[in-house]
């Protein structure tokens, strides 16, 4: 009781706060993922689909509107869903689609313990053995899109959300959609806070902005670890096709001579250089790419929103090594079309 009256005290204050266009209190927020984690059971399900578990998290009814999470089905919390009253329960559609599937989730029950604020104090029975809290069904009113709530980019998993009233926690998340810069808002925040407890500290200030930045941090040191390590492989590919090319070509100044003395064309000697080496080229790439695919699908996932066989990625680096290859090829076939065929002739 002591804690709904606090967090009632705290949002009609905090609303009273100029920029405040929607707030809610919750355990849990989008990306960053519920604050509890429970196993529970469908009432009515076969065995195989009746048991599970995942976030849980507790919210007031305009948690919904504040974070802008659309409901696909049922209704949103509301002034019932209070403590007393029945039990009941929003899923995402990760759940639906896991463990009610084949029938309307609107009016089904999922069955876990509830969540205390005091240490738990165990049952003894006649036989002197511990026995577990009884649980509670609470029923499922409604069903919101999926939001990521393990992060961005990781499928989204089942998650179950309950009424902030009816299941009240100490620790809760303040979450506030503001009509104008959120530092004049914050400080304002703060007074609300201390004006209700000067011990009371506001704490892990952040914006949603800096949420998900937080969340996608080692998705960024990934990327630029990567592509630093590919940005030194693509330099040393295309250095050492240039160097094995022109090696190659230099090795045929002796022919290159011969045909030349024997009426070739300057233009010919280029061109069947030219073809030769870069069909070499693109049979090397060919087999690059291919191993280049079966290496990106074991990483795929790695970082977030980089596909692993991204087409045009791959067109840019085999345009690069085919360039470095035909530059391999019409330098040295050049100087040595050049050179005299009597010289060329006398090169052992």
């Amino acid at each position: 009781g002591q804690i709904a009256a606090f967090y009632r005290t705290l949002i009609e204050q905090a609303e009273a706060v100029p920029g405040v266009e929607s707030l809610s209190v919750s355990t849990g927020i989008p990306v960053a993922g519920g604050f509890f984690g429970t196993g529970w059971t469908i009432e009515g399900r076969p065995a195989d689909r009746a048991r599970g578990g995942g976030p849980v998290n507790m919210v007031t009814p305009t948690y919904y509107d504040t974070f802008g999470i659309a409901m696909v089905a049922g209704r949103t919390f509301d002034d019932r869903d209070r403590a007393g009253g029945t039990p009941v329960a929003i899923v995402n559609e990760a759940f639906v689609k896991q463990y009610l599937p084949d029938v309307d989730p609107i009016g089904q029950r999922v069955v876990f313990p509830p969540f205390s604020v005091e240490p738990v104090r165990a049952v003894v029975d006649a036989n002197a053995r511990n026995v577990a809290p009884a649980p509670v069904a609470w029923q499922i009113v409604g069903v919101h899109r999926d939001v990521a709530n393990w992060g961005p980019g990781r499928a989204a998993r089942p998650e179950v959300t309950v009424p902030f009233w009816q299941l009240p926690w100490p620790r809760a998340t303040l979450a506030i959609r503001t009509s104008g810069p959120a530092s004049s808002v914050v400080k304002s925040l703060g007074d609300v806070v201390h004006r209700l407890d000067p011990n009371l500290p506001l704490s892990d200030v952040s914006t949603i902005e800096q949420t998900l930045a937080e969340s996608t941090a080692s998705d960024r040191f990934y990327t630029v670890f990567f592509a630093a390590f590919a940005a030194v492989a693509l330099v040393l590919a295309g250095i050492g096709v240039y160097g094995v090319m022109s090696f190659a070509v230099a090795q045929r100044t002796h022919e290159i001579g011969l045909r030349m003395a024997l009426g070739a064309q300057r233009g010919q000697v280029l061109g069947q250089i030219l073809r030769e080496g870069l069909s070499t080229a693109l049979i090397g790439i060919a087999f690059g790419s291919a191993g280049a695919v079966l290496i990106g699908r074991a990483l795929e996932g790695a970082v977030f929103g980089v596909d692993a066989t991204n087409p045009l990625t791959f067109s840019v680096v085999a345009a690069m090594l085919l360039t470095a290859a035909l530059i391999a090829c019409i330098v040295p076939a050049r100087r040595a079309a050049s050179v005299d065929p009597m010289i060329a002739l006398r090169q052992d």
